[in-house]
């Protein structure tokens, strides 16, 4: 046990709750337990981001899969400045990037309502026509 504080303490950032904690550590058993235990999937962090916010930035499908399965909002969540997919689109993240999107979340979504959509953040073709795709369907 001593062992996996140490190892959640070392990966963790000030503010960052259990949940991304344990995704930043790439401790998924941990991740995976906390969820089960009740952990909110939709974890806030002191510096405003979610959970998914952060697996989705640092381009983690299997943090945000696990998220997701244990109801994660696929859009993020209201307090933020933008949203998950915005995060995977940033990093070229494109297998997060198609799991959010299979699960609900809008290439359109504006967390606050201001900003620019997810579609905005594409550098490459691959994820400017996945991004479409999506819209298409929206509309």
């Amino acid at each position: 046990m001593i062992d996996v504080l140490q190892e959640f303490f070392k990966f963790r950032i000030a503010g960052e709750g259990p949940v991304a904690a344990s995704i930043r550590a790439k401790r998924y058993d941990l991740l995976v337990s906390l969820l089960r235990a009740g952990a909110d999937p939709n974890e806030k962090q002191d510096y405003a981001l979610s959970a998914l916010s952060v697996a989705a930035g640092l381009g983690d499908v299997v943090a945000v899969s696990h998220l997701l399965r244990h109801g994660a909002n696929a859009n993020g969540a209201r307090y933020e400045d933008s949203a998950p997919l915005k995060y995977a689109v940033e990093k070229e993240a494109y297998d997060v990037a198609a799991l959010l999107l299979a699960h609900g979340a809008s290439p359109q979504f504006l967390p606050t309502g201001q900003g620019l959509p997810a579609i905005s953040f594409a550098k490459t073709d691959r994820m400017s026509e996945l991004l479409a795709r999506f819209m298409e369907d929206e509309e």
